[in-house]
């Protein structure tokens, strides 16, 4: 059997209610807010489930709209989610089922909390955010290959490279500026002000 960490061990120990409320609280902290209460997580057993569900809350999708990534939404005060054993392990990375659960889970309490916060709203921002604060692995991208192009075409899109190349923006926002650059860019509500702003934060964003 393959060795799990203890953070993993702890995880599948704890009851989701549980686990959502100790991620509630270090996203609360990070984001430096109160904590969001009457959160609930309803574990889903299989995909085919939580895209039924999905769809209950898309009335205007079909089954095939549902985005090959989903294995989490959150509307309102809930979290609908693959449960751990049927959670599938990312690609390209060693992390489990187990801890991509957590790190999903995670995930989107994030957007509760980017929710509440004001500015023009953009897919790679948001969900670079929430993979970000998640420490969720996906891979690093050149410089060169992360164009102003490529983020206007992610701004609005269910295109999965908003997930990746979000993270590899935020993280590179966090870890040369801070938190509270990021929480700049987010709040800011004119889009060309935010793109200005990250040509000049990264000269090599053209």
């Amino acid at each position: 059997m393959e060795n799990q960490s203890p953070e993993t061990q702890e995880s599948q120990m704890q009851s989701p209610e549980e686990l959502a409320a100790n991620c509630n609280t270090e996203v609360a902290e990070f984001f430096e807010m109160d904590e969001i209460g009457g959160i609930k997580v309803i574990n889903c057993p299989t995909k085919e489930e939580l895209i039924k569900v999905w769809l209950g809350y898309n009335p205007d999708k079909k089954q095939n709209d549902a985005p090959d990534y989903l294995v989490a939404f959150s509307p309102d005060k809930d979290i609908y989610i693959l449960s751990t054993d049927t959670m599938p392990p990312y690609q390209h990375s060693e992390v489990s089922g187990p801890e991509r659960y957590k790190m999903v889970l995670k995930h989107e309490l994030v957007h509760k909390y980017l929710s509440k916060i004001p500015g023009a709203k953009v897919s790679w921002l948001e969900e670079g955010t929430c993979s970000h604060i998640a420490n969720q692995p996906y891979p690093k991208w050149d410089e060169a290959d992360i164009t102003a192009g490529l983020l206007r075409d992610l701004s609005h899109t269910k295109d999965g490279r908003k997930y990746a190349v979000g993270k590899n923006i935020v993280d590179r926002i966090v870890g040369e500026y801070g938190k509270e650059k990021l929480f700049e860019i987010i709040k800011m509500e004119d889009r060309e002000e935010r793109n200005s702003e990250l040509q000049r934060m990264f000269p090599w964003l053209k």
